[in-house]
């Protein structure tokens, strides 16, 4: 085959699959839906006007709201709920809408009907209005789909972005009363609520006002058999701290509860470590992950790209899957997508993200490879039965179809070695023909899209040959592996696709 034909052939594959794969990437419709979420809350914020303020309360107060998300998606859900629905053509107004206060006691009978089954309490972070916590809240109750009505706890964060404001919200979550206010409802929260699990989660600063009420709590001797998970999600509490202090009162009470969602691009706990002298935060991940015995420790750095700082894990979708999957389904780690690893004989969890598309050399059943050397340049088409073996049947240069190839991979990651050994079959015409075996070592750098190159060294041993094969010509110098061992090298750019989704 000429190299202009073997050129031709090579494009053309290599446009089908560009093909194949623009046609996977188009954009799918969207639709634009308005779910209305309705909340029950509890706050020591001032109201004033209608509108809660950044001044703390003496008391708490309680109520409901309604809150109205706009969203390009739609997750379909085997079951109704009570807590959502569609909005009306009427309501023309997103977001929250104006709550309604309820006294203590209709409060309770509020949690007691619409929480018998399992729902959440979430308790928001640094920088956040109470209509900023209304938002989170609906979006993480719209995400989960649990069947009881969510809660919110909003304390009166200044809801503005500063060196400034950081510090007076981290006194305030520091103060007594602001601790003393959520662990009051956290205990009526479990006393008055129905049947159901009630799960706890506290977001970046939250963590923190969070973590030192329950350690409260623990103390007391609070029952919290009601409790389903305790989750801190980016989590801004000095990780000594945590460790040497908080955890010992917590392990106790909440063995086996504990869950903590970490991300190595959290560029906001940065600036909390450096504002902190540079003690690391609980919510950093990857190599500054604190890992504690009886902790469960989610790493979703791998899940945290393109996210800007990286700081609202809870609105990544490698989070929000994992969380229902664990909420919601009630699956165990070992079948959601996590992979456990162990670092100084400690567990944790790193977590995939299904938003991104993820390849190994596992997901690809063929591939097509082009490959230079000294003597031998050839095109490849290659099956995969499986990861770690390959079947090839090659072209090679300026002869009949020659080749088929047996390899094997030692590793089937990124980096591998390998094995390969093949039979070739050589017709320069006029009756020059030969067999012969080839086969040697090589290494291979596949990237996630698939895309890979190696360098293998090969040697070349006669089978047979014609009369017709001139001494000194091209093929009989292949033959005799002329400049062996220099002449073995072989360059392949090789390109592995998932045959079944170009049938899709």
């Amino acid at each position: 085959m000429s190299t202009t034909r073997k050129t031709i052939l090579v494009l053309g594959l290599w446009l089908a699959l560009a093909g194949s794969a623009k046609a996977q990437a188009a954009v799918q419709p969207t639709r634009d839906y308005y779910p209305v979420i309705s909340i029950l809350y509890g706050t020591d914020r001032t109201l004033k006007n209608s509108d809660f303020t950044s001044k703390s309360s003496p008391d708490l107060s309680f109520g409901q709201a309604r809150f109205i998300l706009h969203l390009h998606y739609f997750r379909k859900n085997d079951s109704d709920q009570t807590w959502w629905r569609p909005r009306d053509s009427s309501e023309k107004k997103l977001g929250l809408q104006p709550v309604s206060p309820l006294d203590e006691k209709t409060f309770n009978q509020a949690l007691r009907h619409d929480t018998q089954n399992e729902t959440f309490l979430y308790v928001h972070g640094f920088s956040t209005t109470f209509d900023e916590g209304a938002k989170e809240t609906a979006q993480i109750a719209y995400d989960l789909q649990l069947p009881g009505k969510p809660l919110l706890y909003s304390w009166p964060s200044h809801g503005n972005i500063s060196v400034g404001d950081y510090k007076v919200d981290q006194d305030t979550v520091n103060q007594p009363e602001a601790i003393a206010h959520l662990k009051s409802f956290i205990r009526q929260v479990l006393r008055e609520s129905g049947r159901g699990q009630v799960h706890l989660v506290g977001f970046s600063m939250g963590t923190y006002l969070l973590t030192r009420a329950l350690m409260e709590l623990a103390d007391e001797g609070q029952d919290f058999s009601k409790v389903g998970a305790v989750i801190l999600i980016s989590a801004d509490i000095d990780a000594e701290d945590f460790k040497n202090l908080y955890y010992p009162k917590l392990k106790t009470a909440l063995d086996g509860k504990l869950v903590l969602y970490v991300s190595g691009r959290d560029k906001a706990l940065e600036l909390s470590a450096d504002f902190h002298h540079g003690r690391l935060r609980l919510g950093q991940g990857d190599g500054k992950a604190t890992l504690i015995e009886g902790l469960t420790t989610i790493d979703a750095t791998q899940s945290s790209q393109d996210c800007g700082i990286c700081h609202g894990l809870s609105q990544i979708n490698g989070v929000i899957n994992d969380m229902y999957l664990s909420l919601h389904n009630g699956l165990p780690l070992n079948k959601r997508l996590v992979d456990d690893y162990v670092k100084d004989g400690k567990k944790y969890y790193l977590l995939f993200d299904d938003a991104h598309s993820i390849e190994t050399i596992e997901d690809h059943n063929f591939a097509i490879a082009g490959q230079l050397g000294t003597y031998l340049n050839n095109l490849k088409l290659i099956w995969l039965p499986d990861p770690a073996l390959e079947i090839a049947a090659g072209i090679n240069h300026g002869f009949l179809p020659t080749e088929l190839e047996l390899r094997w991979n030692l590793e089937t990651q990124n980096l591998r070695f390998y094995l390969n050994g093949g039979v070739d079959y050589y017709d320069q015409g006029n009756g020059s023909t030969a067999w012969a075996l080839h086969g040697g070592p090589g290494l291979e750098v596949v990237s996630d899209s698939g895309l890979g190159l190696s360098l293998e060294w090969d040697g070349v041993t006669e089978l047979s040959r014609s009369s017709a094969v001139l001494s000194g010509s091209y093929l009989d110098r292949l033959l005799n592996n002329d400049g062996f061992p220099w002449s073995g090298f072989r360059l392949q750019l090789i390109k592995y696709f998932d045959f079944n989704k170009l049938l899709n």
